[in-house]
């Protein structure tokens, strides 16, 4: 997971199947910006992000606070 935060583009956090990142903060912190980078140019499509949810845990349980299915035939750009 330390690649997924290390500020180097030329790095990467990839792994198959549902994964998640669980990130704990020692008081509540305001998100004002995701930004999600993708395979290079170099790489297959295939590895590209389909999609994902930005959770919050409050109150004892998870809430979706963002959330970007795998819509068929639709690119990501065109889901923001």
């Amino acid at each position: 997971m330390n690649m997924a935060f290390d500020g180097d583009y030329t790095t990467k956090w990839c792994v198959g199947g549902d994964k998640y990142i669980d990130m704990i903060f020692k008081e509540a912190v305001k998100v004002e910006k995701l930004t999600v980078h993708h395979a290079g140019v170099s790489e297959y499509s295939a590895y590209n992000t389909k999609g994902f949810k930005l959770q919050a845990y409050v109150s004892g349980g998870y809430q979706d606070i963002i959330t970007v299915d795998n819509k068929g035939g639709e690119s990501f750009f065109n889901r923001l």
